[in-house]
């Protein structure tokens, strides 16, 4: 048997929440979710996305956005404090904003 792209989703989301505890949770006024999975070593990590429509996410105050990782497993590198988000979850590893 092989994995569709939803297994093949629901196993890389597996992957950023084992051993990883939630430490906030949270949907604002333009419907965006985020859940807070704790540190890096750089700083927090978040799961984001908006079920309803495409919508900005901004980092925390104090913190730029270092990667963002998605379902299908791919990686991107960057510096920025804004995240394009959709109804598709990404990981969010944020740094600190030097």
């Amino acid at each position: 048997m092989t994995l569709n792209q939803a297994g093949n989703a629901i196993g890389v989301l597996e992957g950023w929440m084992v051993g990883r505890t939630v430490t906030a949770a949270s949907v604002d006024q333009l419907g965006d979710w985020s859940v807070q999975l704790g540190w890096t070593a750089t700083g927090p990590q978040y799961i984001v996305w908006n079920p309803n429509s495409e919508q900005t996410w901004t980092a925390p105050t104090g913190f730029v956005v270092d990667r963002i990782r998605t379902l299908t497993g791919g990686t991107s590198m960057t510096a920025r404090s804004k995240v394009t988000v959709g109804p598709i979850p990404q990981l969010v590893v944020l740094k600190r904003n030097n």
